[in-house]
């Protein structure tokens, strides 16, 4: 029998505690014979990050010993930490982010010291099977008050520790160096600031001879108004990559015949209205793999919705592939093995296998709960300012043990995703249901500046960021109020990083929400340009404008400069250990809505970065944020 409880307040089997045990869900899944790697973060390891291997018979093993955590800091937000070398293992340990190699045909093997080197970073790795080494991007730290240098390194596997050497040099960032197959021609991305690798990146290939000393470089592609993403070799030699030189990141060739002639044909192989990519945050991100020769699998995105297809390169035909699932990432794919990461509204991420355009669960969906419990994303657009059509999830509150009394509506959660590019998407996220599943409605933004609908979508937030996109999450709250699906008065917006720069934002310059969450989010825009790190140094060059030029710009749209206009409470949280958005940026905001005698509760954990990994923490913060609705909800906000 259903109780009738306030909405809010519904009791929830999707405990705080439940949901940090079950958070682990795979990554960067790969194959090697009958043998499936994937990486797992587990909070109740302290947010460590664990390889594992799965044998052909089912069984499972952890591959690294406890005392190893597989996980690199590259550019900070880190990516891919392994590579598969046949029977050799090699991997970014997180406490000195060396590389280490481990025999992982061998159960007792131990990981071996591959680099010994202080103040370095790997990441993007390749294996060069041909010279015996692996080719990386390697971040250098520089003395205090530089940016770290970044450059392409060879590391030979021939001996126990070596010192890697230098193979390119000069541009500020490099990504995804790949090999063709016969080991002649190396492959990369590079750009400079102040760019960002979503806005205009170059592609450029080289020749490699038999020592691997490195040829004249030419540029294949790239220009100001194209993001070029995920270069490698098909296994006939051609050159493939993605592009949004037409507005949709599609995916384009170059066969092994014109690498270096000018001006070669550059050829697209998919024009969908779609992205075959996301944006490039980690290294190591994969939306295609090629099964044969001619045939390639990839993900794309459309509408908020991810699709699986497999394309005949010849004809250009693509054939989409069949299922209830609508979110797919990271592509893993050889002439044996077709390996994705799939999920939808009802499951979690999991590792499945494409067997003649069937797919087949390779890990559990791990869920502890019936799927009734979970609340199903409704996608749509609405109107906000200039841009006509701009797209949300809607989450309708979801409990099939409880009702509310009648007539009565429900309280909404905005949420701001983080970026500001990036986007939402329709896999199962437990820190949703949590909310739904209580009564609470929950609405999934993607606000202009959002990836996966084209480049000029993308590019809508230039120069307007803490304007356009606050609009945004201001009009989809207005949009559902008026559809009457929330109560107009228990509004509440949420978001990290970025987004938690547009929660505090929208409080300042808006009287849209009763309250708001910022997850280590920034206050004050011009002390960020100062200090932050590489990858993101220049970014708000482009959001905002050039510093200082544009001073005046940024003082204006400080949050941390208008904390007086606050004028409903404010939930604070941020990890000590933030190297993105440093801890003074959360301190600062505090300390001046304090000031200006407004209401707000701040809550730091010691032993946490950008972003919350350890299940005490994960438990803590959750639970504050509860009590923190639900004593607005009793108090009638």
């Amino acid at each position: 029998m259903t109780s009738v409880v306030p909405f809010g307040f519904w009791p929830s089997p999707i405990s705080s505690e439940a949901l940090a045990q079950h958070s682990v869900t795979p990554a960067y899944p790969k194959c090697y014979g009958d043998t499936i790697f994937w990486v797992e973060s587990r909070p109740a390891e302290q947010g460590r990050q664990v390889i594992v291997a799965q044998m052909g018979d089912g069984t499972k093993r952890d591959l690294l010993p406890r005392e190893f955590s597989a996980r690199t800091q590259l550019l900070e937000y880190g990516g891919c930490p392994y590579l598969l070398c046949d029977e050799l293992l090699v991997f970014v340990n997180a406490q000195d982010q060396n590389l280490y190699g481990l025999a992982w045909t061998q159960p007792s093997a131990v990981p071996v010291a591959i680099t010994a080197g202080v103040g370095r970073r790997y990441g993007d790795l390749s294996w060069d099977r041909r010279r015996g080494c692996v080719l990386a991007v390697m971040e250098q730290e520089q003395p205090a008050h530089q940016e770290p240098v970044l450059s392409l390194v060879v590391v030979s596997l021939q001996s126990a520790v070596s010192e890697p050497e230098v193979l390119l040099s000069g541009a500020d960032f490099y990504a995804w160096p790949c090999l063709s197959p016969n080991g002649d021609y190396l492959a990369w991305i590079s750009w400079n600031h102040p760019a960002m690798p979503w806005d205009n990146t170059q592609l450029w290939v080289a020749p490699l001879d038999d020592d691997g000393q490195i040829g004249a470089p030419m540029l294949v592609a790239g220009d100001a108004n194209e993001s070029i993403a995920q270069p490698q070799f098909s296994p006939e030699g051609d050159l493939y990559w993605v592009s949004d030189r037409d507005n949709w990141w599609n995916i384009y060739r170059l066969s092994r015949g014109d690498l270096f002639v000018s001006q070669g044909n550059v050829e697209a192989i998919t024009q969908l209205q779609a992205e075959c990519a996301t944006p490039r945050w980690v290294s190591g991100m994969s939306c295609y793999g090629f099964m044969a020769a001619s045939t390639f699998c990839f993900c794309y995105s459309q509408h908020g919705e991810w699709r699986l297809a497999t394309v005949d390169v010849a004809s250009k035909q693509v054939q989409i592939i069949e299922t209830d699932l609508n979110y797919f990432a990271d592509v893993y794919a050889t002439s044996t093995c077709v390996l994705v990461l799939g999920a939808n509204g009802s499951h979690a991420t999991a590792i499945y296998a494409l067997e003649r355009q069937i797919l087949r669960s390779v890990t559990p969906a791990v869920a502890q709960w019936s799927r009734e419990y979970f609340s199903q994303p409704q996608g749509f657009y609405f109107p906000s300012g200039q841009q006509s059509q701009v797209h949300s999830f809607f989450y309708p509150p979801h409990n099939p043990d409880v009702v509310a009394p009648a007539a009565s509506l429900p309280p909404l959660i905005v949420l701001c995703h983080g970026g500001p590019t990036g986007a939402t998407h329709t896999a199962l996220n437990l820190k949703i249901q949590f909310w739904t599943s209580r009564g609470f409605a929950v609405l999934d933004v993607n606000y202009r500046g959002s990836t996966g609908f084209g480049r000029a979508y993308r590019q809508s937030l230039q120069g307007q960021w803490g304007m356009a996109e606050v609009e945004d999450l201001c009009c989809a709250a207005d949009y559902v109020t008026a559809q009457g699906w929330v109560n107009p008065r228990q509004r509440f917006i949420k978001g990290g990083s970025a987004g938690g720069y547009s929660v505090l934002a929208a409080l300042c310059f808006h009287s849209t929400f009763n309250a708001g969450v910022s997850l280590y989010g920034i206050g004050d825009l011009t002390a960020l340009a100062a200090d932050t790190h590489k990858f993101e140094a220049r970014y708000l060059d482009s959001l905002i404008g050039p510093y200082p030029e544009s001073a005046d710009v940024y003082s204006a749209r400080s949050p941390a400069n208008f904390a007086g206009q606050i004028s409903c409470p404010l939930l604070v949280f941020q990890g000590l250990l933030d190297k993105v958005v440093p801890p003074n940026q959360a301190r600062q905001m505090v300390d001046a809505v304090r000031a200006a005698g407004n209401s707000v509760t701040y809550v730091e954990f010691a032993d946490e970065g950008h972003g919350f990994r350890q299940a005490a923490n994960i438990i803590a913060q959750l639970d504050a944020e509860l009590d923190f609705y639900q004593g607005l909800l009793r108090h009638g906000h």
